[in-house]
């Protein structure tokens, strides 16, 4: 049984992280996720973020006396937020009263200080430590509403790609089957995605890192261990970033037919954005390969079911309680190797969410790649691909690229 190859593995990050800074590093789209319009008396202040924070901080009383020259510390004021897609209500009366309202969930709430910088602090100590509901339910909205959310709702998002990487990982994988060696091994992987969102651009990066035993005494059946990693960039300045382990196990009922459970938690979260969560998903992913008329073929089929899990981050403790199954069918054509050792893909895969309401519940992607090596007696194989992905919202589409090594 051959054993990992430390220096194969780093001569194959060497391109994936020069591609990764290439993608990363080019010009932003010029657009903003927070928008928000303040009036007090004849004046109007109206300003637009790509992060969280600066949202909360053009309110402080020094900013919005430097924008409104006419406000004070007790002018009565309103404020209309749009929070990535959804409507938020601050109002000030004359006194040091704030209200906090969000009018699609029925949330109204007033706090009264003895100044109005004391009403800001009741305002966010409630939230942090007493309005777990309120934020638990705009976070549940916000998957709704938003097609930036890096919970739930897009293909970028932690549901979407757990569900994917159940699929992807069985069904496009060239070393399976019960005539396949059974050498460990370890498998590194980049995938580039972007996708735009009308004036919005979403930045991707997923690292998906597994390594595989198979077993001399039961040749086909395999027990993997995945390590996911991922990195976004929302208009070039909001950043995202997510972790998860998970586990599959692979068993061959026949030549062609193979089964494979798989358990995967993962977490993801974001300052920029406002929101973060963590989810358990549950798989059982179906493959087939097959020959029609003299060409190889492969049918994929993935059942999970995804469901939020709390995620505490100091006072905060976050959890949008989503739960959605997601059915994932595809069909994989393969050339016959060719003379340079290796063979082409293409394939066509569709995605479907259900459950819970989120911004975009179905996906097609269409695309292809090129395998080197990719025979069971090489000890290293690479696979190159790129695909078109089209959502059921006509203003979220975008592309992937993507890369792998295994030894």
């Amino acid at each position: 049984m051959r054993v990992f190859s430390p220096s194969l593995f780093l001569r194959s990050l060497s391109p994936a992280l020069l591609c990764a800074t290439t993608f990363l590093l080019a010009a932003p789209a010029q657009a903003a996720l927070f928008d928000i319009e303040v009036s007090s008396g004849t004046e109007t202040y109206r300003d637009s973020f790509n992060s969280a924070e600066a949202l909360i901080d053009a309110f402080k009383d020094d900013n919005l006396e430097h924008k409104l020259p006419g406000y004070t510390d007790t002018s009565a004021a309103s404020a209309v937020l749009n929070y990535r897609g959804l409507p938020i209500n601050l109002a000030y009366g004359s006194g040091t009263t704030i209200t906090f309202a969000v009018p699609s969930l029925g949330i109204n709430k007033a706090f009264t200080g003895a100044t109005r910088s004391e009403s800001n602090d009741q305002l966010q100590d409630f939230l942090k430590k007493e309005g777990g509901d309120i934020l638990n339910r705009i976070s549940r909205e916000l998957v709704a509403v938003s097609p930036t959310d890096p919970v739930a709702g897009n293909p970028s998002s932690l549901m979407s790609t757990m569900a994917a990487g159940a699929y992807q990982d069985v069904v496009s994988d060239n070393n399976t089957g019960v005539n396949i060696d059974t050498n460990n091994k370890a498998y590194l992987g980049v995938m580039f995605g972007s996708y735009q969102v009308d004036d919005d651009e979403v930045k991707t990066l997923n690292a998906p890192l597994s390594y595989t035993v198979n077993f001399d005494s039961a040749p086909g059946h395999k027990l993997t261990f995945k390590l996911p990693l991922s990195y976004a960039e929302t208009n070039g300045e909001a950043k995202t970033y997510g972790v998860g382990l998970g586990v599959a196990y692979s068993v061959p009922a026949t030549k062609q037919l193979s089964f494979t459970p798989a358990y995967a938690y993962g977490v993801i979260g974001s300052v920029e954005l406002g929101n973060a969560a963590a989810m358990h998903t549950v798989s059982f992913t179906t493959r087939y390969d097959f020959t029609l008329a003299g060409q190889q073929f492969r049918f994929g089929n993935s059942l999970t079911h995804a469901r939020s899990a709390e995620l505490s981050a100091g006072e905060l403790a976050i959890n949008p309680e989503l739960t959605n199954n997601i059915m994932t069918n595809g069909l994989i054509w393969s050339s016959k190797p060719t003379s340079w050792g290796g063979h082409v893909d293409l394939f066509y895969t569709v995605t479907r969410f259900f459950g819970d309401e989120l911004y975009s519940d179905r996906s097609h992607e269409i695309g292809g790649a090129i395998a080197l090596q990719d025979r069971a007696d090489s000890f290293f194989n690479f696979k190159l691909g790129a695909s078109y992905m089209l959502t059921d919202r006509s203003d979220l589409n975008g592309f992937r690229i993507n890369m792998g090594s295994t030894f």
